[in-house]
């Protein structure tokens, strides 16, 4: 049994939709569950197109760190001490690593972690001063904060992680700010992360998601005993990536110990001061999200040791850069794992209107292509839209898609229900259902089925109505004028398309899907 610092349920996330802490728990882990993988770090570069930068980045560190190495306390029987066999460097750090007193539990580790980063950083900001190729990594360095909240809860959330790096200094809107997240454990066990620790792990990688729509994974690191790991949450998983011991494990030790922990804190500096958008984000988000632009692109996919490989060249577009002002988020449950959307209020072009970036699986048909199909056709009560494209297409099985389209009101439910009284409703709901009938009864006339009829997809303004959200249509007849046309601007082949019945994709009962 892995000891766990007590937690109570405040202290994490309060989400409307599941206040109770083992549910939500219970929740991301059955969401998790057989979808994790192993992989070794150099293999992790590869996957995000990092391997060269590190490489460089290697070579212009090569043993700056060692003098620090030298001095690390020894973890033995889940304490930290003095080393014994090098007691020229015991006191070397002014105090900060003076381990002649064995220091015990999660709290000792933290602040090793503490000490260990503000030397790094020192130690690599003075290398840097005289090394022009360092200079230039650092200068793009998001120049974390790094704050410890074990007893102080992050600003607008009820989690404490041990340690959360931030990116900006305007720390007090919370998660909307942080790069990552670290937790701490004594227990130094290597093999599989206990299901406590791991829901809370994903609990933090859920709040990332919930906060940073920008986001292409969620980084935690994960301390147990002396050993480091990443954790990336995507949306197809989460990938374990060990980074290995940041202090020694005997007071018996060679130069090839030494030269592993000092490679040991080159990737995590590495780590630890790359720009956003190369490492979690597919863009720049060094300022407060108040416009949004998008330079569309797709990118192909690779394959190295099974995995998907972002290729941060690009290759074609589907439309023009576009600029979008955020209005104001409209609140949408977020998941740790599968398919998510984010919707925003925004102007574009000097309208109002509606921007949705969703990540869906890259086998299926994406929305913006199902609303070409739709408007070549004229099929009516179906939203305008105003801009669309890929971002990313393949990301470990996950295409990163948006959408800017015409503001359609509010859902039919919301509508009703602020209607004045004595009016005939009846009259009202006539009209709607016979407005989404001639849309769905056009739309299947050229072949497209819905798949996702309910009362949230389908919207009134103006005594309009739209239905909206076609993320899960299907395409029955792609002979149908345009459909090839449209595939292939889109890039995807209909027949390779994958299309599940009253999945749990869709949510949606079987006779809502009219498939």
């Amino acid at each position: 049994c892995t000891p766990v610092k007590p937690q109570k349920q405040n202290d994490l996330a309060d989400d409307e939709a599941d206040k109770d802490l083992d549910i939500r728990r219970a929740r991301l882990l059955r969401q998790l569950k057989d979808h994790d993988k192993t992989v070794e770090f150099d293999n992790m570069l590869r996957m995000i197109g990092l391997e060269d930068r590190f490489d460089q980045f290697e070579k212009v560190t090569d043993g700056i760190f060692m003098s620090l190495v030298e001095q690390l306390p020894v973890f033995s029987s889940d304490k930290l001490v003095a080393n014994s066999s090098r007691p020229s460097f015991k006191n070397a750090a002014a105090g900060a690593f003076d381990y002649s007193i064995a220091q015990s539990g999660e709290s000792a580790l933290v602040s090793l972690t503490k000490n260990l980063l503000s030397e790094l950083k020192r130690i690599i900001n003075t290398a840097a001063n005289n090394n022009t190729p360092l200079k230039e990594f650092m200068d793009f360095s998001p120049r974390y904060r790094v704050v410890d909240h074990q007893k102080t809860k992050v600003a607008q959330s009820l989690h404490k992680p041990d340690l959360a790096f931030y990116f900006q200094k305007e720390w007090t809107i919370g998660f909307k700010v942080i790069g990552l997240v670290l937790e701490a454990k004594i227990d130094p066990t290597l093999s599989q992360i206990p299901d406590d620790t791991l829901g809370q792990l994903a609990d933090y990688g859920n709040a990332l998601w919930m906060a940073q729509p920008t986001r292409t994974f969620a980084p935690v690191l994960y301390l147990h005993g002396p050993y480091l790991e990443l954790i990336l949450f995507y949306r197809s998983g989460w990938y374990r990536v060990d980074l290995g011991n940041i202090c020694l494990l005997s007071h018996t030790t060679d130069q090839t110990d030494l030269d592993d922990i000092h490679s040991r804190f080159q990737q995590l500096m590495f780590l630890t001061n790359l720009p956003l958008e190369s490492f979690g984000h597919f863009c720049g988000v060094s300022e407060l999200v108040t416009e949004l632009f998008f330079a569309p692109r797709l990118i192909s996919d690779a394959s190295v040791a099974g995995d998907t490989v972002l290729n941060t060249a690009g290759t074609a577009s589907l439309a023009n850069s576009v600029c979008v002002e955020i209005l104001s988020p409209m609140t949408l449950p977020i998941s740790i794992y599968g398919r998510v959307g984010y919707l925003y209020h925004v102007v574009y072009s000097g309208k109002r209107a509606v921007l949705k970036m969703a990540w869906s699986p890259a086998n299926r048909t994406p929305e913006g292509a199902v609303y070409d199909l739709l408007h070549r056709h004229h099929i009516k009560h179906v939203p305008k839209v105003y801009n669309r494209g890929i971002l990313i297409e393949n990301l470990d099985g996950y295409r990163l898609e948006y959408l800017v389209i015409e503001d359609c009101g509010q859902t039919i439910d919301a509508y009703l229900k602020s209607l004045s009284v004595g009016l005939d409703h009846g009259q009202v709901v006539r009209s709607v259902v016979e407005q989404v009938t001639e849309c769905l009864a056009s739309a299947r006339a050229i072949g497209v089925l819905h798949r996702d009829i309910s009362t949230g997809n389908i919207a009134v303004k103006d005594g309009v109505t739209s239905v909206i959200d076609w993320e899960y249509a299907k395409i029955t007849d792609d002979s149908v004028d345009g459909a090839s046309e449209i595939a292939e601007l889109w890039g995807f082949s209909p027949k390779d398309v994958e299309y599940g019945f009253n999945d749990a994709l869709t949510g949606t009962v079987a006779f809502m899907s009219i498939s």
